[in-house]
């Protein structure tokens, strides 16, 4: 896409560009560090800046690759940005076919038709999973049956690729850009669900949002100063309707917004969602339930009642901490096999979402990959990679002008720590409640397309049997629509209370055990166990 900027006093080509409502990944938050905002300047000149010698080398920077956060406009030029990618984004519904949004400024990415004939669409209920990386709404019929679904990149993720970055944007003064455009790709959603059906949003009488406890304060205009430090005071974790009006605009007047409560700071109403869409009381067995998304969360079920913990691992499993990690879009290596030659070199098979040109590595590929490295010993007991690729990284793709993707000591790292966090807050929680063998409930983006053997091998999860549940926030959000939909709101209204106020949450970093466990399963002379 070519886009024209115009100097305004020290802006970057990063700032310009969100002002124009052009989001480009800037999984750092435009801090330099990430290397992701790359840009072209095809007319006009941008000087080169160290930032710039750091990630390109000299052919790509005197060609005019620039990386958008550290480039000033001093005067006007033209430049060239990436196309919006389409994201594989995790909805948990089957699908009859998919379509695409009538109006061209849309941010809907993709709908997917559930049921084609609906019904009965004079009274409409939607729900909405607000995701760090991603958006998904959902549309229901006057029965409180799925329709159809519509999906979408979170466009604060110019603002960085995880939590912590966006509180960051969001005390520094970008809460309210950051409110608007989650509101406004929210309400595109809605809007392009309606057209499908050519029915009016203003039937739609209740609309459930759910996501992390940072997505819903921004979202909601809530002060986020308190989940930037200890001890972590969020201003609200409430069941709370509000008019819809207020956060969706025209259209929207007679339709209630309805925010499910959360349990802490780090614990919020999408893992609440989805301990209730599981039922995870149903029966005695003992589950654990963790959530690979962006955050990390676990939620441990005995008879005994619930517990909970949350683990930073989430920016590697999205890929945001990777050299060339990226979300699981179009483009991205999803899954990885390395085959070794007669002579003992390695081939490198790769899996692409979309099946075109790899353009980065999601979070799915970089722990296949990283199994893989584990299995051929290019990768030792301690994650040190062999000497022969050590300096320069494993060279696995090649993207469609020629940049060879490596993954890198520093990759490696990123995963150890990531793998490491999820196993040790496991192992905590289960050795507290005294379980030993649990079933294991799997779910979020990473969490629903990694391969398990791969997570397994490196020695991420406990000994269980394991279980894959997709969205799960999403999969509460139905259940509650459900509910609705039938007048037995009262007692939905209960159970999620009683969820987001019983849950025993465990902070790993306060117990004194976490960080034995956590070196323990820090290397992989664990793996197979």
């Amino acid at each position: 896409m070519i886009v024209q900027l115009k100097p305004d006093g020290n802006k970057t080509a990063l700032e310009l560009l969100r002002e124009q409502g052009l989001n480009i990944t800037a999984d750092c938050s435009g801090e330099g560090r990430c290397g992701k905002c790359r840009i072209k300047v095809v007319e006009g000149d941008i000087p080169v800046t160290k930032e710039d010698m750091r990630f390109f080398d000299a052919t790509k920077y005197l060609q005019g690759y620039r990386l958008a956060c550290r480039a000033v406009v001093k005067d006007p030029v033209t430049v060239e940005i990436p196309d919006p990618l389409e994201a594989q984004i995790l909805t948990s519904v089957g699908t009859q076919n998919t379509h695409r949004p009538k109006r061209m400024n849309a941010s809907t990415s993709r709908i997917d038709i559930i049921k084609k004939d609906a019904a009965d669409l004079s009274t409409m209920y939607a729900s909405a999973d607000i995701g760090t990386t991603s958006i998904v709404v959902m549309l229901y019929d006057a029965a409180g049956e799925v329709i159809a679904t519509a999906s979408a990149i979170n466009p604060q993720r110019c603002f960085g690729a995880d939590v912590v970055s966006r509180i960051q944007a969001a005390r520094a003064g970008r809460d309210r850009s950051m409110r608007a455009m989650t509101a406004d790709t929210l309400r595109d959603c809605l809007l392009d669900l309606a057209d499908v059906f050519n029915a009016d949003v203003s039937n739609i009488k209740d609309l459930v949002i759910v996501g992390n406890t940072a997505m819903l304060h921004i979202l909601r205009g809530l002060d986020c100063n308190g989940l930037a430090a200890y001890p972590f005071k969020p201003v609200s974790l409430d069941f709370v309707r509000e008019p819809g009006y207020n956060l969706l605009g025209n259209g929207f007047e007679t339709a209630t917004v309805i925010y499910f409560p959360g349990i802490s700071a780090f614990v919020g109403a999408d893992v609440v969602s989805g301990v209730y869409g599981l039922d995870l009381a149903k029966d005695d067995t003992p589950k654990l339930f963790i959530d690979m998304g962006t955050n990390g969360e676990l939620v441990l079920f005995t008879k005994d009642g619930l517990t909970c913990s949350s683990s930073s691992a989430g920016p590697a499993f999205e890929g945001g901490e990777l050299s060339c990690g990226m979300a699981g879009m179009t483009g991205a290596v999803e899954s990885v096999q390395i085959v070794m030659d007669d002579d003992g070199r390695p081939g490198v098979m790769c899996k692409v979402i979309g099946g075109g040109h790899v353009k980065g590595l999601c979070g799915s590929g970089a722990m296949k990959l990283l199994s893989e490295l584990v299995m051929h010993g290019f990768v030792d007991e301690d994650g040190t990679l062999s000497e022969e690729y050590f300096y320069d990284g494993f060279p696995f793709a090649e993207t469609e002008d020629g940049t060879v993707l490596c993954m890198t000591q520093l990759d490696v790292r990123a995963l150890q720590l990531a793998k490491s966090a999820i196993r040790a807050i496991s192992e905590l929680m289960l050795k507290s409640a005294g379980v030993e063998k649990p079933r294991i409930i799997l779910a979020g983006g990473m969490g629903s397309f990694v391969e398990p053997e791969a997570l397994k091998y490196i020695g991420m999860l406990p000994e269980g049997e394991i279980s894959f549940a997709g969205n799960t926030a999403l999969l509460g959000t139905k259940r509650f629509v459900e509910a609705l939909a039938k007048g037995k709101e009262t007692e939905a209204v209960k159970e999620l209370m009683h969820i987001a106020l019983e849950t025993k949450e465990i902070v790993a970093s306060q117990d004194p055990e976490f960080q034995g466990l956590f070196l323990e399963y820090m290397g992989f002379e664990n793996a197979h166990r």
